[in-house]
């Protein structure tokens, strides 16, 4: 069984004609689902996290697989509407050039905590850019950055080289 096989690619999703890939049958099979959490369970395992944030929505249903697993806590990154306490929060322009803001609790990570950082897609990189900025600004310490896709013709990769990233598939937009 191959991840990329259950990753489709999506024509013309919007007004400016752009495209994206759909990751969500890998959740839809339960086979995929479990090789991927398998995946990244393992290599989060080695970077010997205390505890796994995720920026919503479909990082979530990673993050929360692969904390259960390490029987670790999970921390979303969220639109600040939903949260519910105190939080700090950062604005990034999101791949479309719209503005979005990401917030976590301000009392979710402790000063030295270990953070791995896991979402379904790494395209431009502000998305997990801008989580790495929030987790840091609590005191933690991000030792890791997983992703099931990576679109690499994004080069969202640059915005997040200081950290170290692993992706569970390689590929490009124009990749049918």
């Amino acid at each position: 069984m191959e991840l990329k096989d259950y990753i489709y690619n999506i024509e013309s999703v919007d007004e400016k004609g752009e495209s994206l890939k759909d990751v969500t049958a890998v959740f839809e099979n339960g086979n995929a689902l479990k090789l991927c959490v398998k995946q990244m369970t393992k290599i989060a395992k080695k970077l010997k996290p205390t505890i796994i944030v995720s920026p919503e929505s479909k990082g979530f249903i990673l993050g929360a697989s692969v904390a259960s697993k390490l029987g670790l806590g999970l921390v979303p990154a969220r639109s600040p509407k939903n949260l519910s306490r105190e939080y700090v929060g950062e604005k990034y322009l999101s791949h479309n050039g719209d503005s979005k803001e990401l917030a976590i609790h301000d009392d979710a990570i402790s000063k030295g905590d270990r953070v791995v950082i896991i979402d379904d897609k790494l395209s431009t990189g502000m998305t997990l850019k801008t989580t790495a900025n929030l987790v840091e600004r609590l005191g933690g310490n991000v030792v890791g950055i997983i992703t099931l896709l990576e679109l690499t013709d994004l080069n969202g990769i640059e915005k997040i080289k200081n950290y170290n990233v692993y992706s569970l598939v390689k590929d490009t937009l124009e990749n049918n």
